[in-house]
């Protein structure tokens, strides 16, 4: 049965965009626009300092290098969406697998395809998607591998013991696919929608429906492996 109203935003902590209260924060944000614009390659610590207002040493005194800088801006973008949906709030009430699976896919909604966040968060990730670099192995193991154990271990849960991991690895990629698609083809769907910006309904029915798509779709791949993993007695062969 379904886990009660799905509302995507009902958890969201109102966050008001980052206001820099030194001359770190102001550096990370600055960086962060910079780095979204020009990429990694590109991005020069002078720009950067230049428009965060900062001798160059800052950089230096806080991150150490320019390779230090960019992770400290990927780290400081997840620490944006995490504050602003924490994993507590949408997890709080969720007993069964399928509410289990229902506040994981709202709070990635809310995390990764609700526009709540300073625009060069997506666009830095973006780039990231495109041209790794060295930070991503970090943010993979502190943010993102994380949250996909939890991931699998719903799926798990709803698949039950004789799944396969190639199974349950392909359940959950399926689940988070869904939810990408809304984001890195955005532009695409905003042109399809005459121009009109996403609106909180709209990202509101889309988190229900990747919810029950998936649900469904779980239930039904967990029939087939238990018929698969039943034992079939041939009543003729001992006559």
């Amino acid at each position: 049965m379904p886990a009660g109203p799905f509302q995507p935003f009902a958890h969201l902590h109102p966050v008001a965009p980052p206001v820099a209260t030194d001359t770190r924060e102001n550096v990370l944000l600055a960086a962060g626009e910079v780095f979204a614009h020009r990429g990694f390659k590109d991005a020069t610590i002078r720009e950067i300092c230049e428009r965060a207002d900062a001798n160059i040493a800052a950089v230096s005194y806080h991150f150490g290098d320019k390779a230090g800088l960019y992770a400290a801006v990927l780290e400081y973008a997840y620490a944006i969406a995490s504050q602003r949906a924490p994993i507590e709030a949408f997890f709080a009430h969720a007993n069964t697998p399928e509410q289990k699976l229902r506040a994981m896919v709202e709070m990635m909604f809310t995390r990764i395809v609700d526009q709540g966040r300073p625009s060069w968060h997506g666009v830095l990730m973006a780039r990231e998607m495109v041209e790794p670099t060295s930070a991503l192995d970090h943010v993979v193991t502190q943010s993102i591998a994380p949250m996909w154990k939890r991931m699998t271990d719903i799926v798990h849960a709803f698949l039950g013991p004789h799944a396969s991991e190639a199974e349950i690895t392909a359940a959950g990629n399926s689940i988070v696919g869904q939810i990408l698609h809304y984001k890195h083809a955005r532009p695409i769907i905003v042109r399809m929608q005459h121009g009109q910006a996403y609106s909180s309904e709209q990202i509101d029915y889309w988190a229900r429906h990747v919810a029950d798509f998936s649900v469904a779709g779980l239930h039904a791949l967990r029939a087939a492996i238990d018929q698969r993993s039943t034992p079939t007695h041939d009543s003729g062969a001992f006559s």
